[in-house]
């Protein structure tokens, strides 16, 4: 795996566990990701976790599944 899959991988492990984590781009290290929910239509007790960087645009997101009140609709 190489080192900037890593470094998602550990930023993925951060926000899973706390959606509200202050949590640095992992790309350009210029701002905190923004993270919100979006529900998943394909299965109601899953949503995704979506993560942007305001600073250059770098994207990822997580598959989540946990009691709909553990999802946020933004922190940015």
């Amino acid at each position: 795996m190489s080192d900037h899959w890593k470094a998602w991988v550990e930023v993925g492990q951060a926000i899973a566990a706390d959606a509200k984590a202050q949590v640095t781009c992992p790309v350009c290290a210029g701002a905190t990701l923004e993270v919100w929910d979006v529900p998943w239509e394909v299965e109601p007790k899953r949503w995704e976790r979506h993560m942007k960087c305001p600073a250059c645009g770098a994207y990822n997101s997580l598959r989540m599944k946990a009691e709909p009140s553990a999802q946020v609709t933004s922190t940015a």
